[in-house]
């Protein structure tokens, strides 16, 4: 059963690193091959992510870029944890990774309300959330794993203890 949740959890913390990926790429690709004065009206961060506010261009360049690279950041630090969930300090960096994201929307959504309270909010907001409870029950679980192993004599003698032996063995005619 254990082994089933950390594959869902590995899941979807993936599924979050690909949509962190996509929103930084869409950030920093949003105004490449367009007029200059058409960049505020297909900018992803002003028509996706900030829909209270009014950014000027020159804003609009500097806020699309800081989160982008901070989406990218998300993303690499996610994809590493999904690859390699059995590292305690990895899915701990995670954890805070994803705090901090569910504190940016947080801040943004109602105290600074630069973030409308409808879909650009709610969905990133959900899935941070089940996002730091998979990863949460995952560092649990890495918890109860070491408490384990570290009350045995040895890997080794736990590995032939879980190994199961045939009672009979016939020998081979050669």
């Amino acid at each position: 059963m254990s082994l089933s949740l950390v594959y869902a959890v590995r899941g979807f913390i993936a599924f979050i690193a690909f949509i962190e990926f996509v929103n930084a790429l869409r950030s920093f690709t949003s105004g490449w091959f367009v007029e200059p004065e058409d960049v505020l009206k297909i900018s992803f961060v002003q028509t996706k992510i900030f829909t209270q506010v009014e950014l000027s261009k020159e804003s609009e360049v500097i806020v699309s870029q800081l989160f982008g690279l901070y989406s990218f950041l998300n993303s690499s630090i996610l994809i590493a944890t999904a690859i390699f969930v059995h590292y305690k300090a990895l899915v701990g960096l995670s954890v805070v990774v994803l705090l901090l994201k569910l504190f940016f929307y947080v801040s943004q959504g109602f105290i600074y309300k630069t973030i409308s309270l409808a879909a650009s909010f709610q969905v990133p907001v959900l899935f941070t959330l089940c996002g730091l409870g998979g990863l949460i029950c995952i560092l649990c679980m890495l918890e109860s794993d070491f408490r384990s192993y570290s009350n045995s004599s040895s890997e080794n003698d736990d590995l032939l203890k879980q190994m199961k032996f045939p009672k009979s063995r016939k020998s081979k005619n050669l």
